[in-house]
């Protein structure tokens, strides 16, 4: 079956850089990861000020880059599976 699969992939979903942002395995570490911000924010937000939380995680670049990067395999995942 996996087999028959590739076959009916479009070649851009057969791309090894496409697999590898698409995997199922990156998508759990990107919402590990963006689940454990969340806890600190939170505990910053109860802990000093929510000023302090969005300034330091929810309003930090890195947060905003990792959440579109999160989005961006989700979507590729749904590409995959749309196929």
């Amino acid at each position: 079956m996996a087999n028959s699969r590739s076959a009916e992939q479009p070649a851009w979903q057969r791309n090894s850089i496409f697999e590898f942002f698409a995997s199922l395995k990156l998508a759990v570490v990107l919402l590990a990861v963006l689940i454990v911000a969340a806890i600190a924010g939170t505990i910053y937000e109860s802990s000093f000020d929510a000023k302090v939380a969005r300034t330091y995680v929810y309003g930090a670049p890195w947060f905003n880059l990792w959440l579109a990067f999160a989005l961006l395999v989700l979507g590729e995942r749904e590409a995959r599976s749309d196929g």
